[in-house]
């Protein structure tokens, strides 16, 4: 479980070669059940969009960071659709614009990650000019759609830095 967590079952630009070696060697160990078909009920068990208020869902992976004097967090969930977060995004975005206020940071983010497309949506609290220049579609007010992108620490965070620095070069 901590695995197929970990690594969106090996799809995650993080996953190793020792996660793959694992997984593999883990396999035959489960006897009847199906890896495939545990890791898809485990995501849609685990949906924060399914069970929390917005400020849990915010709040239950939230990392804050700071690029050239601009404080924000990202948050980041893992879910299997974007069907819950349509139906709740407005009042994300509300739970988002509280917590920036709250803890006095520039924005705050939220990663929805689609283990099935592998891709992502990225919300935010604000946009500021910086967003003119992140070259992926804009879907709504302060919306994203990140073809491609699951990982915070990898893809998302070196995206966000890069933006913060030519705004304010």
């Amino acid at each position: 479980s901590g695995i197929i967590s970990d690594t969106l079952y090996l799809r995650s630009p993080t996953t190793t070669d020792t996660d793959r070696e694992v997984l593999a060697w883990l396999k035959p160990l489960c006897g009847n059940v199906d890896v495939d078909q545990y890791a898809r009920e485990f995501f849609e068990i685990g949906s924060a969009l399914r069970s929390s208020t917005p400020s849990q869902v915010i709040r239950e992976d939230c990392k804050e960071f700071s690029e050239h004097d601009v404080r924000f967090s990202i948050s980041q969930i893992e879910e299997t659709g974007f069907d819950l977060f349509w139906d709740r995004k407005d009042e994300l975005r509300a739970a988002l614009e509280d917590f920036a206020a709250k803890n006095r940071l520039d924005f705050s983010a939220l990663l929805v990650t689609d283990v099935v497309s592998n891709g992502s949506l990225l919300l935010l609290s604000h946009e500021s000019e910086a967003w003119e220049e992140i070259n992926y579609p804009r879907l709504d007010r302060s919306l994203y759609a990140l073809k491609g992108i699951v990982s915070r620490k990898k893809q998302l965070l070196p995206l966000l830095a890069q933006l913060i620095s030519t705004a304010t070069a």
